[in-house]
């Protein structure tokens, strides 16, 4: 059936039929192939931004050794130790309300794996409580609006 429609068409059909067959092939490669690896390459190169920006913190970390000489987080306001970690982990603050012994934070968008680690570090390493968190999903796959209740 096949070769009966091949053979009963011009040679000019032909020829557009193996033009589109050939632009089909280039749209499915460019669907299939190249489009996962241009998104896995910018997720790669904003993974390496990220930890770039990371590394001169850990390399401090790393020198410090135990910290000694420099300010416990004891001694330094909520804001403060908010604001450090914060732009550590590559997360902006959108709004800080200080009150007392504790804060209120609200930050822009950001990815909930980056989140979490922050959080993390601010009652292990700082000894902070979290009193309220709200963590609303966004449209965009693994990224949260977040607000907090940060208490000594």
């Amino acid at each position: 059936m096949m070769n009966a429609f091949w053979d009963a068409r011009t040679s000019r059909e032909k020829l557009l039929l193996c033009g589109f067959g050939a632009c089909l092939l280039a749209y499915l490669a460019l669907v299939v192939l190249w489009q996962p690896l241009a998104r896995a390459r910018a997720t790669a190169i904003t993974d390496i931004a990220r930890y770039n920006r990371l590394q001169p913190s850990l390399a401090m970390l790393a020198v410090s050794g135990t910290g000694q000489g420099l300010p416990t987080s004891a001694d330094l306001p909520i804001p403060t130790i908010l604001a450090e970690t914060a732009g550590s982990f590559g997360l902006t603050i959108r709004r800080l309300q200080p009150s007392g012994t504790a804060a209120e934070v609200t930050l822009d968008d950001a990815a909930f794996a980056t989140v979490l680690p922050w959080i993390d570090v601010l009652e292990r390493d700082h000894g902070l409580r979290i009193d309220a968190v709200t963590l609303t999903r966004r449209p965009a796959p693994g990224i949260v609006a977040t607000s907090l209740t940060v208490k000594r």
